[in-house]
């Protein structure tokens, strides 16, 4: 980011003093480079982001230790998975960080508190998660530890709320494994809520510390704007909602459809997904917890129209193949990584469906990422 002082030590921003406009071009070339030769004609140019500086409403900060033997907070450091740099003055997320920055990072030092050593697996602090919400203006802040010190992180948390009335909630999640993740199933509410409600257009959504809520809130109305657009939805219409997450998607695209099924793995997931679609009044959609592959085999759900949001790793083939024989007109692939895009593409094809409409938008800012949403349809 241009005249980011982290710059380019960070790994939060890869582009680094790279022009905003140069991003674009590099990113389309990019992600054109990364699919099949057969459907780039149909790449459209990407549709750009608003906002590229504190558009973030998601970070996950690392506890380490500086050269000055105080213990800090910060991101990975470029190509590196055991260093970190301080990262006071973050341009990816809320400006108001600085000031949470400095109180954090006074109080873990005269607490005496160690941070977690990603090679020897000893230490107690090891992330602090942020979550912010655009619609509330409010802030959940999630402290992942190795050990659980809920007393005496319990005083803390009400200072910190006390002190910044934007943090809404602080909660503590024990990760005790050795592996490099934030993700927990052990959360404890410390001080005020453990949720957040953010906005996409008129829909509003319940996002817990651990929900998958795409981390560019403004730019993902965008993003859902374009999939619903390209998938043309019919009220006599049925609907798969895919890798449904919290039912975001599906809640969408339910005012212009029959009926939505949610399909979704995590547990947590369903129960944001349940409250969302009360929470909107939305009567027409379910969701259903289960691994995708497993739910299109046994249930066999009937649609004319798909979603599907898979994770980074794309879709699972046998989950593809029984997505398309469910023999929907449509399908439209939501995807955050063009590499697996690209690798599903052709597996869609070879089951019938031939790519209409490949549109990129940018969520991610400074990075290398990319969204995309490609129109699939059926050919035979």
């Amino acid at each position: 980011m241009k005249g980011c002082v982290h710059s380019p030590e960070c790994g939060g921003c890869r582009f680094g003093d790279v022009s905003y406009a140069e991003q674009i071009a590099e990113k389309q070339a990019a992600f054109t480079h990364q699919l099949p030769a057969s459907v780039r004609d149909t790449i459209q140019p990407i549709i750009v982001s608003q906002r590229t500086e504190y558009h973030r409403n998601k970070m996950e900060y690392s506890f380490f230790l500086g050269d000055d033997g105080r213990v800090q907070l910060g991101l990975k450091r470029a190509g590196r998975f055991d260093q970190c740099v301080p990262t006071r003055d973050c341009r990816l997320f809320d400006p108001r960080w600085s000031l949470v920055w400095d109180v954090i990072v006074d109080t873990v030092n005269r607490v005496g508190w160690s941070p977690y050593n990603p090679k020897t697996h000893v230490g107690l602090l090891r992330y602090l998660v942020v979550r912010r919400s655009e619609f509330q203006d409010k802030w959940l802040i999630n402290w992942v530890v190795a050990d659980d010190v809920s007393e005496q992180l319990q005083p803390i948390a009400v200072n910190l709320r006390a002190q910044f009335p934007w943090v809404g909630g602080v909660v503590m999640s024990i990760q005790s494994s050795i592996s490099d993740t934030a993700f927990s199933h052990d959360v404890r509410v410390l001080d005020g809520e453990s949720t957040l409600l953010e906005a996409i257009d008129r829909w509003i959504f319940r996002v817990s510390p651990y929900s998958f809520f795409q981390t560019h809130s403004s730019q993902a109305a965008v993003l859902y704007r374009v999939a619903k657009t390209l998938a043309d939805p019919k009220m006599d219409e049925r609907m798969l909602d895919l890798y449904c997450g919290a039912g975001t998607i599906g809640i969408y695209f339910s005012d212009s459809v029959r009926s939505v099924l949610g399909v979704e793995e995590n547990p947590s997931a369903i129960q944001d997904g349940i409250h969302n679609c009360a929470y909107n009044s939305v009567s027409t959609m379910q969701v259903t917890q289960g691994k995708v592959k497993n739910i299109l085999k046994f249930e066999r759900p009937e649609a004319e129209l798909i979603v599907v949001d898979p994770p980074r790793s794309g879709l699972e083939p046998k989950a593809l193949r029984r997505a398309a024989a469910v023999g929907a007109s449509r399908i439209v692939y939501v995807s955050c990584n063009p590499k697996t895009l690209g690798i599903d593409l052709p597996m869609l094809e070879a089951e019938g469906y031939v790519a209409s409409v490949i549109q990129p938008v940018d969520m991610f800012p400074h990075s290398n990422h990319l969204e995309a949403v490609a129109l699939l349809v059926k050919s035979r």
